[in-house]
C-alpha cells in the first residue's frame, strides 16, 4: 500500500532526509553533506558514488511548495547546473530534489538538458512524489523520520515515464528486500537488462512508460511501445543489447509475450547456492579444463554469482597451462575486474607457469590487484 507521507517540518530536515535516502540508494556509506549553510557549495548539497556506475553524483535540495516556498522552475535548474559544473570531483549525475509535486515541464526540461549533452553530467528532478515512494520502501529511514507510521510496506513495482532518467531505475534496484536471493552481480545484470529494454522501448518503440514489478519469484518488465520480442536481441549484431541479454539469459529464465503491452517475464533462480558471509571467496581456475573465450566468460559469470554480498576479497587460484590457457586466463581476470563489485582481486600463479610474467606485466600495477607466486 502506497503512503502519503507528510513533508519534513523545515528545509534542514528535508535535506537530512534526502541525505539518508541518497546515501542508501547509492549504497555509499561515505556519502557527504557538502559544506554547511552559508558556504559556497557549487550547486551541490549532497554527493557520493553510485553503486551501479561508480561515478560521482550530486543532489541539490530545494524546499518548495507545501511547507516551504514556490514551485521549482526551469530557470532554477539552469542556474544550479551552471554552479554544479564547478563542483570537484566532477559529477556524472546531478539531481534536483524538491518538495514540489511532479511537473512534466520540469521533467522534460531536465531530459532535454541531458539528451543535448549541455553538461558533462545527466540532470534529473525528484519531486516529493518520487521521494516519498522511495522513503517508504526503506525501513531504517521510515523509523528515523516517520517513527509513528507503522504500516509502511515495500513497494514491489515502479512506473518510469519516457522523460525520466536512469537514476530512478537505479533507485528501484537498491530497494532493500526485493532481491534477497541475488548477489550484487546478478542484480547488476538484471538492472542493465531493464535499462536496455527501457531505452529500446522509448527510442525505437515509442513507448510512453516502462514498468517493473517483482512478483513472487519473477521480475516482470512491461512497456507500451510497438510489439517487439526482446529475445531477438540475442540474434542481433549489436554489442549492447545482445551482450546484456546474453548474460541475463545465462542466469535467468526469460519469457516474452504481448498482451496490449510488451511483457518480459524474468524468472529468478532458486537453485543458486550463495555462500553466507565470509570476507574472502576463492575461485579455482584450472586452465586445462577451459577451452576458448566463450567458456572462460561463462565460467567467470557462474563463479561471480556465488560471491557473497559482504565479500571483501576474491582469490583466483590459477593452475594448468595448456594452450590456449594464456588467453583464457586473461579473459577470466579481465571479466573479474569488470564484473566484480568493490573487492580486491588476489591472483595466485604457479611458479612454473610459463606466461606468469605476462600476467604480472598486465595486471601487477593495478591498485586493487595483488599477484602472488605459488611454490
Amino acid at each position: 500500500m502506497k503512503l502519503n507521507l507528510p513533508y519534513p517540518a523545515n528545509w534542514s530536515d528535508f535535506q537530512d532526509l534526502c541525505f539518508q535516502l541518497w546515501k542508501e540508494m547509492w549504497r555509499d556509506p561515505y556519502a557527504h553533506h557538502n559544506g554547511r549553510n552559508g558556504q559556497a557549495q557549487n550547486g551541490v548539497d549532497i554527493w557520493g558514488i553510485n553503486m551501479f556506475d561508480r561515478y560521482y553524483s550530486g543532489v541539490q535540495c530545494k524546499g518548495k511548495n507545501g511547507n516551504y516556498q514556490s514551485k521549482l522552475t526551469t530557470d532554477e535548474i539552469d542556474n544550479e547546473c551552471k554552479k554544479a559544473v564547478n563542483f570537484k570531483p566532477s559529477l556524472k549525475s546531478f539531481i534536483m530534489a524538491t518538495t514540489s509535486p511532479r511537473d512534466v515541464v520540469v521533467q522534460q526540461h531536465c531530459r532535454n538538458i541531458t539528451e543535448q549533452n549541455i553538461y558533462s553530467f545527466s540532470v534529473d528532478t525528484w519531486a516529493w512524489d518520487d521521494i516519498e515512494d522511495e522513503v517508504q520502501c526503506r525501513p531504517t529511514i521510515m523509523e528515523r523520520f516517520y517513527p509513528d507510521i507503522k504500516e509502511a510496506s515495500l513497494l514491489h513495482e515502479i512506473q518510469i515515464p519516457v522523460f525520466a532518467t536512469v537514476d530512478k531505475l537505479h533507485a528501484f534496484f537498491s530497494r532493500p528486500g526485493l532481491f534477497n536471493s541475488l548477489n550484487h552481480l546478478a542484480i547488476n545484470i538484471l538492472k542493465d537488462l531493464a535499462y536496455e529494454i527501457a531505452i529500446n522501448a522509448f527510442e525505437h518503440g515509442r513507448a510512453g512508460t516502462f514498468g517493473i514489478k517483482v512478483e513472487n519469484d519473477c521480475v516482470i518488465f512491461t512497456e507500451d511501445g510497438a510489439p517487439f520480442d526482446y529475445s531477438t536481441l540475442l540474434k542481433n549484431n549489436g554489442n549492447g543489447g545482445k551482450a546484456t541479454m546474453k548474460y541475463a539469459a545465462e542466469l535467468f529464465e526469460i519469457n516474452y509475450r504481448y498482451n496490449t503491452k510488451n511483457i518480459l517475464e524474468i524468472v529468478l533462480p532458486n537453485n543458486l547456492d550463495f555462500p553466507k558471509g565470509g570476507s574472502n571467496y576463492t575461485i579455482n581456475f584450472n586452465a586445462n579444463e577451459i577451452f576458448g573465450r566463450v567458456q572462460a566468460k561463462g565460467f567467470v559469470l557462474n563463479e561471480l554469482c556465488k560471491v557473497p554480498m559482504d565479500c571483501k576479497k576474491i582469490i583466483v587460484d590459477i593452475c594448468g597451462q595448456v594452450n590456449p590457457a594464456i588467453s583464457c586466463s586473461f579473459v577470466v581476470i579481465d571479466m573479474l575486474l569488470k564484473l566484480a563489485d568493490k573487492q580486491n582481486i588476489v591472483i595466485y600463479l604457479p611458479e612454473n607457469l610459463y606466461y606468469k610474467e605476462d600476467i604480472i606485466g598486465k595486471y601487477g600495477k593495478l591498485p586493487n590487484v595483488y599477484i602472488k607466486i605459488k611454490e
